[in-house]
C-alpha cells in the first residue's frame, strides 16, 4: 500500500505544498515530472537544503522535462490552420546545441539562479522529453494520427470540455476533428460555438479557442500514457484526471460490449448455445482451426469496418437480408431476424448500454414465417460453409 505516486505539474500549476507534504507522509516513493522552473520554484520556497533532503532521504524522484507541447496556429484572413508538436526548452544557445549535461546549467541560468548547491541537486534528476521511453510510445505522433478520426477525437474533445465546463450543453451532434491540408497542416472541423463556451469557462477566458482545446487534449493524452506506463498512483491536473477516468471507463465498457456482441452473435448467427471459445477449445488439432481462420479474412474485414457503436448481430442481420438468395441456416438466427423485424428486440442491461437480447416469445403464426424464411435462407458464406462445419466436428 502507498508504494509510489506520480505527480505531473507545469509552469502554470505549481506543485501544491499541502498535497506534497501529505504524500511524503504516506508514500514510499514520489515521482515528480516537471519543468526546471517548477523545481527551482520549489527549491526557493522550501530552501535548497530541504529540497536536497527530499531527493536524498525522502524518496522524491525528479524528472525534468526538456520540452513543451505546442500547438502552432497560422491565420491568414479567414484561413486558420494548425500543427502540433513539441519544442525544446533549451535546444540551442546561440548556434551551440545544448546537450543534456549542460541543459540544467542553461535552463536554471535563465531563471537567474546561481546557487551551486541547487545546481548539484537538480543534476540528480533525470532529463526526459515527451516522446522518449519514459512515456508510452510516440504520443504526439499518435495524437496527430487520431486527430483525423472523427469519432475518436470528437470524444476526446467532449471529455475535456465536460471537465472544464460541466454545465455547458454541447450541440446534439457535436463533432471536433482535423482535416489535413496539402502542406501538412490541418484545419479543425467543428460545430462548437467558442463564444458560447467561453461564457461557461471558470475564468471567463475571452481568448479560448481551438488551439487551447487542442493543447488540453494533447496534455491529457500524454498524462494518460504517462500514468499507464509508470504503474503508480498519480496526480495530474483536473482535466487530465477526468479524461483518464472517462477513457478507462470507456475502455472497460467497450470490452464488456465486445464480449456481449460475441456471445449474441455466437448464439443467434452461428447457432450454438455454448461459447465459441468452449467449442474451439475441444478441437484438439489446432491446425484445423488455423485452416478455418485463413478463410475468415473477408468476414473479419466486414466486421472491422463496422462503427464501434454498431450492434454486430443487428447489422449482420440487416446486411444478410439484402442478399437476393437465401438458403438454410440456424433456426435461432431466423427467430432473431423475425423478432427484429417485428420490433421485438430490446437493449440488454449492460453498463455500456450496448448488447441486444431477444426479449419476447412469438406465436404459431410467426413460427410459420420463420420456417418459410429458413427454407430459402443462405447465411454468410464463411459462417455457413467454414465455421459451422468446423464447430460440428467439435461437438
Amino acid at each position: 500500500m502507498f508504494s509510489s505516486i506520480l505527480i505531473r505539474s507545469d509552469d502554470q500549476t505549481m506543485l501544491d505544498m499541502g498535497k506534497l507534504s501529505e504524500y511524503l507522509l504516506f508514500y514510499r516513493n514520489i515521482k515528480w515530472v516537471c519543468h526546471p522552473s517548477s523545481a527551482v520554484h520549489l527549491a526557493n520556497k522550501i530552501g535548497t537544503t530541504a529540497f536536497s533532503q527530499l531527493i536524498d532521504d525522502f524518496g522524491l524522484e525528479l524528472y525534468l522535462l526538456r520540452d513543451h507541447f505546442t500547438v502552432l496556429t497560422h491565420k491568414t484572413g479567414f484561413d486558420v490552420r494548425h500543427d502540433i508538436g513539441n519544442f525544446e526548452i533549451a535546444q540551442t544557445a546561440g548556434n551551440i546545441k545544448i546537450d543534456d549535461e549542460k541543459f540544467i546549467d542553461f535552463a536554471i541560468g535563465r531563471a537567474s539562479v546561481t546557487n551551486d548547491s541547487l545546481l548539484t541537486t537538480l543534476r540528480k534528476g533525470r532529463l526526459i522529453r515527451h516522446n522518449d521511453s519514459f512515456y508510452f510510445g510516440q504520443t504526439i505522433a499518435d495524437t496527430r494520427k487520431d486527430l483525423f478520426n472523427k469519432n475518436l477525437f470528437t470524444e476526446d474533445a467532449r471529455q475535456i470540455i465536460k471537465s472544464t465546463c460541466p454545465h455547458f450543453d454541447l450541440p446534439k451532434d457535436f463533432f471536433f476533428y482535423g482535416s489535413i491540408l496539402p502542406d501538412g497542416h490541418f484545419t479543425i472541423k467543428t460545430n462548437l460555438s467558442y463564444i458560447e463556451l467561453r461564457k461557461y469557462m471558470p475564468n471567463a477566458d475571452a481568448q479560448y479557442g481551438p488551439k487551447d482545446l487542442l493543447t488540453q487534449i494533447l496534455q491529457a493524452r500524454h498524462d494518460l500514457a504517462l500514468c499507464a506506463t509508470q504503474r503508480s498512483d498519480f496526480l495530474v491536473d483536473t482535466h487530465s484526471m477526468s479524461f483518464i477516468q472517462q477513457r478507462v471507463q470507456a475502455l472497460f465498457d467497450r470490452t464488456m460490449q465486445s464480449r456481449q456482441q460475441i456471445n449474441l452473435f455466437t448464439e443467434h448467427a452461428i447457432g450454438t448455445d455454448a461459447s465459441l471459445s468452449d467449442r474451439i477449445r475441444n478441437q484438439i488439432d489446432f491446425s484445423k482451426f488455423l485452416e478455418v481462420l485463413e478463410k475468415a479474412k473477408k468476414f473479419k474485414d466486414y466486421i472491422h469496418q463496422l462503427d464501434d457503436r454498431s450492434d454486430l448481430i443487428s447489422q449482420y442481420m440487416a446486411d444478410v437480408m439484402k442478399e437476393a438468395s437465401i438458403n438454410k441456416g440456424s433456426r435461432k438466427y431466423y427467430r432473431y431476424v423475425v423478432m427484429a423485424g417485428a420490433g421485438l428486440i430490446a437493449e440488454a442491461a449492460m453498463p455500456s448500454g450496448y448488447g441486444l437480447a431477444v426479449s419476447l416469445g412469438i406465436g404459431a403464426t410467426d413460427s410459420l414465417l420463420i420456417d418459410k424464411i429458413a427454407r430459402g435462407w443462405r447465411p454468410n458464406q464463411f459462417i455457413d460453409e467454414q465455421l459451422q462445419p468446423f464447430l460440428a466436428k467439435t461437438s
